[in-house]
């Protein structure tokens, strides 16, 4: 894992293993299987999609689906105003924890 410095974190071998260490605790005490597939080891600086966000060194964007579904909010309201009122608010607040 690199920052947009170069400064490495973690050797990769060490991050190799630190997987396979928990791919074996969780096949073994919750009789869970990682996808292969699904794990992937790259460079900080190209950030990650974690729980509706893209986070990156120093700064946190909204995923595109969030952002498509904000836009949705706007672009079709509620008939009724004041749940349209509450949804508007509702993104605002999630909004808020993002930045650019």
């Amino acid at each position: 894992m690199n920052l947009s410095n170069n400064l490495h974190l973690l050797p990769k071998n060490i991050l190799l293993e630190a997987v396979s260490r928990v791919r074996e605790f969780l096949l073994r005490e919750l009789r869970l299987i990682l996808h292969p597939q699904k794990i992937r080891l790259q460079s900080a600086d190209r950030g990650f999609a974690f729980l509706g966000a893209y986070i990156y060194p120093g700064r946190v964007l909204a995923g595109r689906r969030v952002v498509r579904n904000f836009k949705a909010c706007l672009y079709s309201p509620h008939a009724d105003s004041e749940r349209q009122g509450f949804r508007v608010q509702s993104y605002l607040g999630l909004m808020r924890h993002f930045g650019g």
